[in-house]
């Protein structure tokens, strides 16, 4: 008998035992694969997520709390020879019109028709109405032809906590009627954050957003499908006006639309020319001398020709309070204090000089709710007024030489007064004739402005591949399964050799070497050939062991030299 047909034979007879064997072992093998194969199909699910909220984009421009030019992007396609499209981005609320429904939180989207091809699909705004998700509409309950109400905040190129930012609840609605409902595959799973959840969005045609919100021509985000870094192009092709900068005038005078030049901007102004003089406009509550006060004025901080305790009032103002050199005057003003809270400050001057009036309006700063108001009565700068102390002449004053400031201190006065976290500077002046905006392009970076783009498609799917070894993850998760079943199938198999300890005594006794027999008890499934087993003295094969027979019925005894 052969080693072969032993096996074969065992197998057969004892074919219970080693089916429990086999599916102890197929159980632990299926929870062990099935762990790894859940790693890898949810690693493979987070991969097509992230392709489906971003489609071809591979990077990604975001100005967080500026705008800058929607040019800007085919300025950038020109330079990259790739798709760039300009976006306006923000966060909102959509409602019912009968206010039965509401969602918070909601992505409002102003895209044209560049969007739609980094997303794949069509323009489906192109039918007229806006576009939402699916996650919206189902909030909702949203079909095509019914009407929706967005709610979004009215954008501010200045911070809500810098003093004088205007109005606190400036929010703008509107009524649209809905176009369609996208779907994942319609680029509705749109957003450049990473987030399993799918976004609830209002998609609405670019122009048309920026004329609700009054920003022209204007965008906050750029999507570009372009392979090369792009941030090469926005440092060819951007201008003061992405940053929110500008020149004016002449003399020339440089302006920011957040009101405050940031710190890094100043030191780069004022290094553009030894003649250069910076300067900070502060709008006050109140000049005083004695009983006699001029309600809510434009106070410069310029220059260095006088001392910090002094001031220079213009004509206007020295014939209203009855003020002349030498007198005291207080101002009142509003300041952000510690806790960023509104708090009203004074400040005492004395009167140094009384100078002519000119009308000089390049002294304003882009205080919203000041600069663009066309009387007295339409201020709003986002601190308590009394609009009943302002008088017929305030009225005229404003109307004849609008932000012309009253009174002049010197730098390091107002900004010791009026200097906050935003900045110390509102303007930086320089001589006539200068021509200051190539200069200072030169020396300054968009990347400070946020003008810089972020590789979103290659962190997207870095994150969702080495974020988390889910196939460790699930196995970790599946030790207990796995250590479970082998004890089972380690059992069975203790159990299979427990019933064959009799075949095992008699074939140790016809003198099997008990090296042998434990190969053959625990590897049984060898396909080795053995070799046969011969009576050395008879030259015959010995019989084959039957191991179905009982081991009590008598049997011819085995050849002595088989001992």
């Amino acid at each position: 008998m052969t080693r072969f047909t032993l096996v074969r034979r065992s197998l057969r007879f004892y074919w219970r035992t080693h089916l429990g064997v086999l599916l102890g072992t197929a159980l632990a093998v299926a929870i062990l694969t099935g762990a790894l194969a859940v790693g890898d199909s949810v690693r493979h699910t987070l991969e097509q997520l992230a392709r489906a909220r971003l489609g071809r984009t591979t990077q990604a421009l975001v100005s967080p709390e500026g705008f800058f030019r929607a040019r800007l992007a085919d300025d950038l396609e020109a330079e990259l020879r790739a798709l760039v499209a300009p976006v306006l981005l923000l966060r909102g609320s959509a409602a019912r019109p009968d206010g039965r429904s509401r969602a918070n939180d909601v992505q409002v989207a102003g895209v044209e028709d560049r969007f739609w091809m980094l997303g794949g699909t069509t323009n489906p705004l192109a039918g007229g109405g806006a576009v939402v998700t699916e996650p919206l509409a189902n909030q909702l309950g949203l079909r095509p032809g019914d009407a929706v109400v967005v709610r979004v905040e009215r954008p501010s190129f200045v911070s809500r906590e810098a003093p004088l930012s205007g109005r606190r609840d400036a929010t703008v609605a509107w009524r649209a009627r809905v176009g369609s409902v996208a779907s994942d595959r319609e680029f509705g799973r749109f957003g450049l954050q990473a987030n399993q959840m799918p976004p609830r969005t209002v998609f609405v045609p670019l122009s048309s957003l920026q004329e609700i919100l009054g920003r022209a021509g204007q965008a906050n985000a750029l999507l570009t499908d372009a392979a090369a870094d792009a941030n090469a192009a926005v440092r060819a092709r951007w201008t003061l006006a992405d940053a929110g900068l500008a020149v004016q005038g002449d003399p020339p005078v440089l302006r920011a639309a957040r009101v405050f030049l940031e710190p890094a901007v100043a030191r780069a102004a004022l290094a553009v020319s030894p003649d250069a003089a910076g300067a900070l406009t502060y709008f006050v509550n109140e000049i005083r001398r004695g009983d006699r006060a001029a309600p809510y004025s434009f106070v410069a901080a310029a220059g260095n020709a006088q001392r910090d305790d002094e001031i220079t009032i213009n004509e206007w103002l020295a014939d209203d309070l009855g003020a002349g050199v030498g007198d005291e005057l207080t101002l009142r003003y509003f300041v952000i204090n510690e806790r960023r809270e509104l708090a009203e400050r004074t400040a005492a001057f004395r009167v140094r000089a009384v100078a002519p009036l000119r009308a000089d309006p390049s002294w304003l700063p882009d205080f919203p709710g000041l600069a663009d108001a066309g009387n007295c009565r339409d201020w709003d700068p986002g601190i308590p007024l009394v609009l009943e102390r302002i008088r017929p002449k305030d009225e005229d004053y404003w109307n004849r030489y609008r932000g012309t400031p009253k009174a002049f201190v010197t730098l390091a006065a107002g900004q010791r007064l009026w200097s906050n976290r935003f900045g110390n500077l509102t303007t930086v002046r320089y001589p006539a004739g200068m021509r200051v905006e190539p200069a200072l392009r030169a020396s300054l970076d968009p990347s400070a402005f946020g003008l810089v783009f972020e590789p979103v498609r290659d962190r997207a799917l870095r994150a969702s591949r080495q974020s988390l070894d889910f196939g460790q993850l699930f196995l970790g998760l599946s030790l207990f399964l796995i250590i479970a079943a082998l004890l089972l199938t380690a059992m069975l198999f203790v159990f299979h050799l427990e019933q064959r300890h009799l075949e095992a005594g008699l074939l140790r006794a016809l003198g099997f070497p008990r090296r042998q027999l434990q190969r053959r008890q625990i590897g049984e499934a060898e396909a080795d050939q053995g070799e046969y087993l011969r009576d050395p003295e008879e030259g015959q094969v010995a019989p084959p062991v039957n191991h179905g027979e009982s081991l009590s019925r008598p049997r011819r005894p085995p050849p002595a030299s088989w001992k």
